[in-house]
């Protein structure tokens, strides 16, 4: 049985709406199988290094180097795994935002588990977690970064357009910066259905499982999208785009993208040097932009 948790509403100069279309995922599609299925399970209560942290969350918190005065906003954030790892690397300001309920309540349960722990007694003077359904966006003052880590490809046009919008008035006459990390349709279009054809001649799946699969992603990844068409919707949004970035290929990580098809050595390698030759056929990316207000 859930216990109840009091969510915070953290008042950021007031709440505003953004009067989204109602075109947009259901929330209750975010629950807390979901998470459980498809994100990394961390478990706060022992962990002990940085490292532990998924290599996406490490990646991304590289992208740029924070200090312990920064005020961060972590959209999307749910289970909360980016937020307590900016906050554990550089104790910086971090507020996260998210519209499905089940994830704010695995962040207040990671939250409370940290704050437990010797050394983070005073975390929440430093995280907090805000639910907002999506009509009711936060208008936040002096953001140095958002990070949307695994967030766009859920977003219907609109709504980026509208989280664009909003994002670049948080700054209020300064710089500010974006992070995503977002699925590569490039991937998805020309590598993943070889890797789904040979795993059905390996016996490894079926063609009706594959199927469920994609339909159940689909109710989610409804914003597929590439680095250059990503990087045009930022551009039309007066952002710079300073860096964009593909994972690093390597055997390992090579093995967990491919999954019980790894072990065929015939499939294993060609899969491998492709992505490390054609950069641009890798499963995500990253990328850094920043933009500037007049004044």
């Amino acid at each position: 049985m859930k216990l109840c948790i009091r969510f915070v509403i953290w008042h950021a100069k007031g709440l505003s709406s953004c009067n989204f279309m109602e075109q947009r995922v259901d929330p209750s599609t975010y629950d807390e199988c979901y998470y459980a299925g498809r994100y990394q399970n961390i478990d706060y209560q022992n962990l002990k290094r940085l490292s532990e942290f998924d290599h996406i969350y490490q990646k991304a918190g590289s992208m740029l180097q924070l200090e312990e005065r920064d005020r961060i906003v972590d959209f999307g954030c749910g289970a909360g795994h980016m937020s307590f790892y900016l906050y554990l690397k550089y104790k910086c300001d971090i507020t996260g935002v998210d519209y499905s309920r089940d994830a704010i309540f695995l962040c207040e349960k990671n939250l409370t588990t940290l704050e437990g722990r010797s050394g983070h007694s005073v975390i929440r003077e430093r995280v907090r977690f805000i639910f907002s359904d999506g009509d009711n966006l936060p208008d936040f003052e002096g953001v140095r970064a958002v990070f949307l880590i695994d967030v766009v490809e859920h977003l219907y046009d609109h709504e980026l357009d509208s989280i664009l919008s909003k994002i670049r008035k948080w700054s209020g006459e300064k710089e500010i910066k974006i992070i995503v990390h977002t699925d590569n349709n490039y991937y998805l279009k020309f590598i993943r259905p070889i890797t789904d054809l040979l795993a059905v001649c390996f016996g490894k799946a079926t063609f009706q499982k594959i199927k469920k699969v994609k339909v159940e992603e689909a109710k989610g990844h409804i914003n597929l999208t590439t680095a250059s068409k990503l990087k045009r919707k930022l551009i039309s949004h007066n952002f710079n785009i300073l860096k964009i970035e593909y994972p690093s290929m390597d055997i390992a990580i090579t093995k967990n993208q491919l999954g019980p098809i790894a072990k065929y050595r015939i499939i294993l390698y060609p899969i491998f040097y492709v992505g490390k030759i054609f950069y641009f056929l890798r499963p995500s990316f990253y990328m850094l932009a920043k933009h500037r207000n007049s004044i």
